[in-house]
């Protein structure tokens, strides 16, 4: 049974597109060949690519390297504190809320991306918001 149907049906990587996601996984993994991780990494960026997405990521080398992709850029490269921030400029989260999300991923052994300030205050969601 799946829970959330509204996200539609999973896909996956045809065989031809399994070299470009090989090519991410190498760039993601400093060069090394055979990579030894980032293969969620990479075949998400290549999804968001392929599909006109945004790719979401607290993981700061595939943060950084589809930033500098033409096809991804800035514009359509987040993390989870730019999308607490939208949740708090569209008003649907308090800065206090989002503060404490962030809070709960790091209790839970997750990490945000080191660009952002530890602990993260409400005060930096109202900085950023205005």
């Amino acid at each position: 049974m799946c829970l959330a149907s509204w996200l539609g049906p999973p896909i996956g990587p045809a065989t031809t597109d399994l070299a470009e996601i090989y090519a991410l996984q190498v760039a993601l993994g400093n060069g090394l060949e055979p990579p030894t991780g980032n293969a969620g990494e990479a075949e998400s960026i290549y999804f968001a690519e392929s599909l006109g997405a945004i790719f979401a990521t607290d993981d700061n080398a595939a943060y950084l390297l589809a930033a500098s992709r033409r096809t991804l850029g800035l514009g359509r490269v987040v993390d989870s504190v730019g999308i607490l921030l939208a949740t708090v400029q569209a008003e649907l989260m308090t800065p206090d809320d989002a503060a404490q999300v962030c809070s709960d991923i790091r209790r839970a052994g997750r990490r945000l991306r080191r660009t952002h300030p530890f602990p993260v205050e409400p005060g930096y969601f109202n900085l950023k918001s205005k």
